[in-house]
């Protein structure tokens, strides 16, 4: 997809409020590729994005199947680039603020 980061499936993101109500409702997948869907978003919005090192925790439940899970993944970034190409996260939102929501593009 091209971003920038290290690690776009690490679980950490942190976001302004303002910045996640904007993202949010403009993300479409729910699944493993949620993550590089949000941060391709946040780059195509023009927002400033920061990895930052943080210590972590490894569960062993977790599991992961690399054939049946990378397979999955490359379709939701396939998906992602279809969604950008369409316009689908170019349209506008409605940005809240504390005194009114206010819609932009």
């Amino acid at each position: 997809m091209g971003l920038p980061f290290a690690d776009t499936q690490c679980g950490f993101k942190a976001f302004r409020r303002p910045v996640a109500q904007t993202i949010f409702q403009l993300q479409r997948i729910e699944r493993w590729g949620f993550d590089p869907e949000l941060l391709f978003i946040a780059l195509k919005r023009g927002y400033k994005i920061q990895e930052v090192p943080v210590t972590w925790g490894h569960d062993e439940r977790s599991r992961l199947s690399y054939l049946k899970d990378g397979i999955k993944m490359l379709e939701e970034i396939a998906y992602i680039r279809w969604e950008a190409f369409a316009g689908a996260y170019d349209r506008k939102v409605v940005e809240f603020t504390p005194e009114w929501p206010v819609v932009k593009g």
